[in-house]
C-alpha cells in the first residue's frame, strides 16, 4: 500500500509541473560518454595532464564521472592539470537563449574550477563556495563575468549540488538555481543587463576549461537545451534526478572527502622550519605539508615552490604565559600545566587554556589569523579537548565563565526536586565550587583532585564542559571561515582509535582528524579507519615508531584500509616533568620506499573504494571494545570485507539508518542493542526479513 501510495504521489505530482523538453545534450555518464539528447554523438575524454584524466566513479546515483585525480581544484596558473570530457562545438548549434543544468559532488579548494565550457557562449565555474557564470562578447572579445553574493554562498562541499543557469538572450538576463540532496531548489542570483555573446568557439568542455581549470570532486548528469526553462520545469528536472537519487544507492562506500586529500597523497609534517626540512620535501615530495607551527611566509612559499598543494597552519591550548583571562583555573584558582608539558619551559609556563573564556577565543583567533597571514589554507588544533582534558589531570577549572556555565547548564537539567535532593538551595545563584566546599567539605585542590571521581555532579560537570567544547569550536569554526573567506579545512590531533562519542565529542564540527598513534597493529588502525570511513572523515595517523618494521607495516596498512599516515619526521615522542624525549626523524632510506610506491600508483591509490559484504554495528555511546576488537579479527581472518555501522546521539547525532543496513546480507552486532535508542532498534527490527542479523560472540 505504502509503495501504491508513493507511485500515486509521483504520477500526480509530475503532471502538476511542465515537463521539461528534450535537452541538446543530455550526458548520464552511465559508464559511458553517449549524449542521449537530440543532437545524438559521443562525447570524448581529453587528458591533458598525463595521469590526471577523468575516470568513471560514483554519480548522482550509480556510475558517474571522478575529476579528483587532478592535482588541484581550479588555480591561477596555466600549468595543464586534470582531464575532461569534450562534446564537438561544430554540432552545437547558434544559441540566442539556452539553459545549463549539472549536478556535482564537489571537493574543498575549487576555485576557480569550471564545471561547463563553451567558448563565448557558456563559462559555468566555482569560487569557492560561490558560484560564477560568464559570456564572452564584443570585437575584439573580452570577458563578462558574474558571480553570486559572497556573503551567502550556495555550493555546499562533500555533497551533491544541482545548478541550473537560464540565459535569456531576449531579456538580457540569466537566472541561476542551486540545490542539493537535502535542500530544496531556490533561486540565487538573477544577473541583468548581460552583453550578447559572441558566437561559440570550440567544443563544450565538462570538468575543464582549456585545460588548466580543472574541476575536482564527482560529476554528474549534464544537460544543456537551447531554450529557456521556466523555473517550474527547472524545478521538475530536480525533483526528477533527486528521486532517482533516493531510490537507489552504491554498495562501495565512497571515499571520505571533507578534507583536501586523495588516497594516493603523501603527506608530511615540519612541525617547525628546520635546516634540511626542504631537503626532506625533495626527498619525499608530499603532496601536502601538515601540522605545522612554521608560520613563516617565505617558508610557506618555499614548500610549495617544491611543490606542497597545502599547508597546514597550527593553533593549540597555550595562549600564553601572560594571558591571564584565558587561563584555566583550579579549585585554587591558579592556572594549570599539562603534566607532559611541565619541563617544556619552567622559566615561562605553558598554562593551559580554557574554552569557556571569551580571551581563549580572541587569542585564538589571533594565532590563526598569523597562520594564514603566512599563506596557510589549512588549520590544525593541537590538544583541542582543553578544559575537558584538563579536568581530567587537574582539579578544574573554576574560571568565573565555567561557574556561570554550570549554573546555567545545571538550570536546564536538574528540577527543582532533583536540585533539592543534592542539597542544592537556590540554582539561581549556584557557585560550584562553594556547594563542593560546604556540601562535601573539599579544601583545596589536591583533596578536590584526590576525591574527584566521588563528588557529586561530576558526572554533570563533565558533559557541561563538552557541550561547552562544542559551541567554543562552532564560534571559532565561523570566524576561521570569515577571516579565509570561505570554508578553512580544520582538523584537530585526535584519532578514532577511540571512537566513543565522549571521547571524540566533536568529530562532526572537524573536517578531519590527525592524531598520534603507536599502535600499529591491523585490528587496531581498523578501528580508527573503519570509524572515519562510516562517518566520512579522513583519519591521518602521526606515528611514533618505536620500531621499523612495525612502523613499516603501519604505514602500508593505513593506506589499504583507505585513510593516511604522515612520512614519520619530525614526531613528537613524548614527554614528561623530567624532560623532552628527542624527536623522531626518519630517513629516505628507512621509508622512502612505500612512500614512492604511493606516487608510482597514484591511479589505483585514488580510485580506491571499501566494497563491504558485512556491516559491524558499533554502539558509540556505549562503546564496547572487545566486541568490536573481535568482529574486525574473525572478518580479517576470514577476509570478508566490511565497514562499521556506527551509532550514537551523546553529542551528535550518528542514528542507523534503514538503507544503510540494506546494503548488506549480513549485518553483525558489536554492542549490546539493548541499549541503542528506541529509534535505532526499530530501524535494526525493520530489516531483519531480508538481512541476516546475528551478534558476535
Amino acid at each position: 500500500m505504502r509503495r501504491c501510495s508513493t507511485l500515486l504521489w509521483l504520477l500526480t505530482g509530475s503532471c502538476l509541473l511542465a515537463a521539461p523538453p528534450k535537452p541538446l545534450v543530455e550526458f548520464l555518464f552511465g559508464r559511458h560518454l553517449r549524449n542521449s539528447g537530440r543532437l545524438g554523438g559521443e562525447g570524448e575524454l581529453a587528458e591533458p595532464a598525463p595521469g590526471e584524466g577523468i575516470r568513471f566513479g560514483v554519480g548522482h546515483p550509480g556510475p558517474g564521472l571522478d575529476t579528483r585525480a587532478a592535482r588541484r581544484g581550479g588555480g591561477g596558473d596555466r600549468i595543464p592539470a586534470g582531464g575532461a570530457v569534450l562534446f564537438p562545438g561544430e554540432d552545437l548549434p547558434g544559441m540566442e537563449s539556452l539553459t545549463a543544468c549539472v549536478w556535482f559532488r564537489p571537493e574543498l579548494g575549487n576555485s576557480p574550477a569550471r564545471l561547463l565550457y563553451l567558448s563565448n557562449r557558456l563559462d559555468l565555474y566555482l569560487g569557492g563556495a560561490s558560484v560564477g557564470c560568464g559570456v564572452r562578447h564584443g570585437d575584439p572579445v573580452r570577458d563578462h563575468h558574474m558571480r553570486t553574493p559572497r556573503e551567502e554562498p550556495p555550493v555546499q562541499a562533500n555533497v551533491w549540488n544541482f545548478l541550473a543557469v537560464v540565459h535569456d538572450g531576449q531579456a538580457k538576463t540569466i537566472t541561476c538555481y542551486h540545490g542539493t540532496d537535502s535542500a530544496p531548489l531556490r533561486q540565487v542570483a538573477v544577473w541583468r543587463d548581460v552583453p550578447d555573446p559572441a558566437p561559440p568557439n570550440g567544443p563544450l568542455s565538462v570538468g575543464n576549461l582549456e585545460g588548466i581549470r580543472p574541476f575536482r570532486g564527482l560529476l554528474d548528469t549534464v544537460r544543456l537545451y537551447d531554450q529557456v526553462l521556466t523555473a517550474e520545469q527547472i524545478q521538475e528536472r530536480f525533483e526528477g534526478d533527486r528521486r532517482t537519487q533516493s531510490g537507489l544507492f552504491s554498495a562501495a562506500v565512497p571515499a571520505p572527502p571533507p578534507a583536501p586529500f586523495r588516497h594516493g597523497d603523501v603527506l608530511l609534517s615540519s612541525r617547525s622550519k628546520h635546516k634540511n626540512s626542504l631537503e626532506t620535501i625533495r626527498a619525499f615530495r608530499p603532496d601536502h605539508l601538515v601540522w605545522s607551527y612554521a608560520h613563516d611566509a617565505a617558508f610557506v612559499a618555499a614548500c610549495r615552490k617544491e611543490g606542497v598543494q597545502t599547508f597546514q597552519g597550527t593553533i593549540n591550548s597555550i595562549p600564553g604565559t601572560t594571558e591571564t583571562e584565558a587561563h584555566v583555573l583550579d579549585f585554587d584558582g591558579k592556572p594549570v600545566i599539562a603534566p607532559w608539558m611541565v619541563a617544556f619551559n619552567p622559566k615561562s609556563p605553558w598554562y593551559w587554556g580554557c574554552h569557556n573564556r571569551p580571551r581563549f577565543l580572541a587569542r585564538s583567533l589571533e594565532r590563526a589569523q598569523v597562520a594564514l597571514d603566512a599563506g596557510a589554507d589549512v588549520l590544525q588544533f593541537d590538544d583541542w579537548s582543553l578544559a575537558v582534558s584538563a579536568a581530567g589531570w587537574s582539579a578544574s577549572c573554576f574560571c568565573p565563565q565555567c561557574t556561570a556555565g554550570f549554573r546555567d547548564y545545571l538550570n536546564k537539567a536538574l528540577t527543582a526536586e532533583q536540585a533539592k535532593e543534592l542539597g542544592i538551595a537556590d540554582l539561581g545563584i549556584f557557585d560550584y565550587r562553594e556547594y563542593l566546599r560546604q556540601h562535601d567539605n573539599v579544601q583545596d585542590a589536591a583533596d578536590y583532585q584526590a576525591r574527584r571521581r566521588s563528588l557529586p555532579l561530576q558526572a554533570e560537570f563533565g558533559d557541561f564542559l563538552r557541550h561547552s567544547l562544542r559551541d567554543f569550536f562552532g564560534r571559532l569554526r565561523q570566524e576561521l571561515d570569515k577571516a579565509k573567506g570561505s570554508r578553512l579545512p580544520l582538523s584537530v590531533n585526535s584519532s578514532l582509535y577511540r571512537p566513543r562519542q565522549r571521547t571524540n565529542c566533536m568529530v562532526d564540527l572537524v573536517d578531519f582528524l590527525q592524531g598520534e598513534t603507536w599502535h600499529m597493529g591491523l585490528v587496531d588502525l581498523a578501528l580508527a579507519c573503519r570509524t572515519a570511513e562510516a562517518l566520512g572523515k579522513w583519519q591521518v595517523f602521526v606515528p611514533k615508531p618505536t620500531d621499523l618494521r612495525v612502523a613499516r607495516q603501519g604505514i602500508a596498512a593505513s593506506y589499504a584500509l583507505g585513510q593516511l599516515m604522515i612520512v614519520p619526521w619530525d614526531m613528537y615522542m613524548g614527554s614528561d616533568a623530567t624532560g623532552i624525549r628527542p624527536r623522531y626523524y626518519g630517513t629516505p632510506e628507512q621509508y622512502g620506499d612505500l612512500f614512492s610506491f604511493v606516487h608510482a600508483n597514484r591511479a589505483l591509490f585514488d580510485g580506491m573504494a571499501n566494497a563491504p559484504l558485512v556491516g559491524v554495528i558499533v554502539d558509540l555511546d556505549h562503546y564496547q571494545e572487545h566486541l568490536v576488537r573481535q568482529a574486525c579479527a574473525m572478518l580479517f581472518r576470514a577476509q570478508v570485507p566490511f565497514t562499521f555501522l556506527p551509532v550514537g546521539h551523546a553529542y551528535y547525532q550518528q542514528p542507523l539508518r534503514g538503507e544503510s543496513l540494506a546494503r548488506f546480507q549480513y549485518v553483525i552486532t558489536a554492542c549490546d542493542v539493548g541499549r541503542l535508542v528506541a529509534g535505532d532498534q526499530e530501524v535494526l527490527a525493520t530489516v531483519q526479513d531480508d538481512t541476516l542479523v546475528v551478534p558476535i560472540g
